[in-house]
């Protein structure tokens, strides 16, 4: 329940930072077909929508970009490699969702920045119910 209100007030902010829980589970699954090139990036995926995980996060989007660092294979990027989930974004863990119009989110650190006026994908009537 606490965890409801608090990402509902994290929400309210211009951007929200989402957290992997560590190291080993940082890597980012896109499914689909990418466009692009398959060795040194970077591909794109197109979808009605485009679905990714990371750990128990689950990702929707109508476009992701997968991209690795400057100089850096995308076939040796693992752990290092960003992608960048654009148009309807809906972020999904456990009971827990918002939505926004981007996404990006680094292996590196672990770290995805939800922008474009976040907000949770509950019904204004289940956020009612909850209470701290």
């Amino acid at each position: 329940m606490k965890r409801t209100v608090l990402i509902a007030a994290m929400l309210t902010t211009a951007a929200t930072t989402v957290l992997a829980q560590n190291a080993q589970t940082r890597r980012l699954e896109v499914t689909g077909a990418p466009r692009g090139d398959l060795r040194n990036g970077p591909l794109t995926y197109t979808g009605s929508p485009v679905n990714a995980k990371v750990s128990t996060l689950t990702i929707r989007a109508s476009q992701a970009v997968v991209t690795a660092p400057t100089g850096t294979p995308l076939v040796q990027a693992e752990g290092k490699k960003t992608g960048t989930f654009t148009g309807t974004v809906q972020v999904n863990r456990g009971r827990l969702s918002a939505r926004g119009e981007k996404l990006t989110y680094s292996e590196a650190s672990g770290q995805g920045v939800l922008s474009g006026t976040p907000a949770p994908a509950l019904p204004l009537s289940v956020r009612k119910t909850v209470t701290p």
